[in-house]
Order: C-alpha cells, then structure tokens, then sequence
C-alpha cells in the first residue's frame, strides 16, 4: 500500500477513541483551552500541536460535544453553543422513466441537469444500465417484467438543497442541549424547510411532466432518513462564535489547535454533491495551517488527522511531504 510506504505518515487502523480530545495544561488570558492531542480507549494518548477533526457532519459534532459536556465548556468559553445544530440533508428523490422502446444507450452519472425555475435543486443520471434499473421496481413485480421494465427506462437522482434550521441536528445520546431538552441522534424534520420542501415538490413535477413529453411515463420514490447522503453543516463556519462553530480557517472557537476538516462546516450544501467543496476546504485548511506551522520550531510535535473512530492518521510537518 503506498501510504504505508510514506515515511511522514504513520496510519493506525480501527483505534477506539474514548474521551478523545486531550487538553494541554497551559492557560490563556482569552479563556481559550488548548487541545494538545487524542486519547485512545486503551488509554494510549497521542500527542499533537494540532488535532484535524474529520469523522464526518454526524460523529464529529458528537465527538466534539462528548468533550464539551466532559469538561463542562460550554458556559466557561461563551462558544460552542451551535455544535450539533444546522443540520443539512439534501431533499432526495429517486426517479424512473419509463418508455415503449428499448434503451440501449447508457446517460452517464457524471451528466447534471439544472433549471433557473428551481434554482435550489438539481437532476442526475443514476447511470445505471437497465439490469440494475430492474432492482429499482417494487419486489412485488414478477422479475421478468421488472427486467423488461428496467431495458426500457433511465434512471434519475433529483436533489434540493434544504437550507439551515437550528432544531435540525446531530446529537449525542444522553447529553442535554442547552434548552434541557434531549433530542435523539439525528433530529430532522422537512417541515422546519416548507420553502426547500416546496421547491422540491415542484422539481419533481416538472421533471416528470418534461419526461412525459418526451414519450416518457415516470414514477418516483423520495428517498427519506433512512438513505440520508451529503450531510453537513453541525459545525457551521463563520466570523461570529455566537452563530457558528468555525472560524474561516477552521478552527473551532474557543479551542485552540483544533480543526475540523469536514463537510460539518458547510453554511449551505449547494445544489449538487458537495465532495469537492469539502476536499476544497480540507485541502485550504492543511495548507494554511502548514504555513503557520512552518514558521515554528523544526521540532515541534506532529499533527494528528483522525476520522470517524476508525482511522488515525499523523505527519510529521518536519517533511515537506504532504497527506493524502
């Protein structure tokens, strides 16, 4: 594996991590706590001027409130009060189109298709062949008929961005908001976004009315919780700690040495896959906080990159090689 083979990367498969973030014992004027590295369940700590928080926009706002609830934070630092909250999932439905004659042509997923009438929203291929469209149809359908079905028909993934609304969130199991109320793991609810909700509706009727006049007949399924992709925004960036949790270098306020690398800080999902906004980010992030390092001390302590419980990764910013 090439990132074994990288000797400025050290890669640790599957560590537990317990309270995860570990102060370093230094005080500032400011009120800020210093985080100096992670703690792993076996109770091994590794140490870091820098801890990269990247576990995803539904374990990293937990991972981050299991530390502040730990050491009670949240009213010392006068931050931190939107972790969790601002909880985006793009409004999904999927779509087949159904036509008299064969499909022998294939619409790539890499196609997109937008409209200035739902400027919030976007169509796009599924690119499945008509085999795969054949799994799509209810079960309830003869497999001879859904095959035929599924040589007939192209598939479609239409999306509407939702938009923010606090009480959509990410939330630990037994921790309390600041409210006194518990919420479950992933409170979220359309009808707190009637606007997205609405344009949404009328992507889909459009869409399928543009099919029909293409000699098509359309049928669509919403795609709910269960099937959630592209989430983001529990640790929305932004200049005000007191409606965000990021600044616009990715540090969390009122924690210095702490960044956070992943689509949790989006103020909006956009219209499409928001993949290459985060890699953008992450990407912005590593290499604003290597110039800072840069300018330290050649011995200084590595930085450790961790991701969602399952992978931890650290470099040494005495090499100039960069992560992958």
């Amino acid at each position: 594996m090439a990132l074994r083979r990288r000797q400025a990367l050290n890669l640790m498969l599957k560590p537990h991590f317990s309270r995860v973030f570990v102060m370093r014992p230094r005080s500032h004027a400011d009120g800020v706590t210093e985080i100096g590295g992670v703690r792993l369940a076996d109770d091994r700590v590794l140490r870091a001027r820098s801890v990269l928080l990247a576990a995803g926009a539904l374990h990293s706002p937990r991972l981050l409130q299991r530390y502040i609830e730990r050491h009670r934070l949240r009213d010392a630092t006068n931050y931190l009060h939107e972790v969790g909250r601002n909880l985006k999932l793009h409004l999904l439905t999927a779509m087949v189109a159904i036509s008299p004659s064969l499909k022998t042509d294939l619409i790539r997923k890499t196609r997109i298709f937008f409209n200035d009438e739902v400027p919030h929203s976007s169509v796009q291929p599924l690119g499945f062949d008509g085999e795969l469209i054949a799994t799509l149809i209810p079960r309830w359908v003869p497999k001879p008929v859904a095959k035929y079905i599924g040589r007939r028909s192209y598939g479609f993934f239409l999306q509407t961005e939702d938009g923010s609304h606090g009480d959509n969130r990410a939330i630990t199991p037994g921790i309390t908001d600041p409210a006194g109320a518990d919420y479950p793991i992933m409170d979220y609810e359309e009808a707190r976004l009637p606007a997205a909700l609405h344009e949404h509706r009328r992507l889909i009727s459009q869409f399928r009315a543009a099919l029909l006049r293409a000699g098509m007949i359309a049928f669509s399924q919403r795609v709910g919780l269960a099937g959630t992709a592209h989430a983001n925004g529990t640790l929305i960036a932004g200049d005000d700690p007191d409606t965000s949790v990021v600044d616009a270098e990715g540090k969390v306020h009122g924690l210095k040495s702490l960044y956070v690398v992943d689509g949790s800080v989006l103020p909006r999902s956009s219209r499409v896959n928001p993949s290459l906004t985060i890699f953008a980010w992450s990407l912005r992030t590593a290499s604003l906080l290597a110039k800072q390092l840069g300018q330290t001390s050649a011995c200084a302590a590595p930085i450790s990159w961790f991701g969602p419980c399952e992978l931890s990764r650290y470099i040494d910013i005495n090499s100039r090689q960069g992560t992958e």
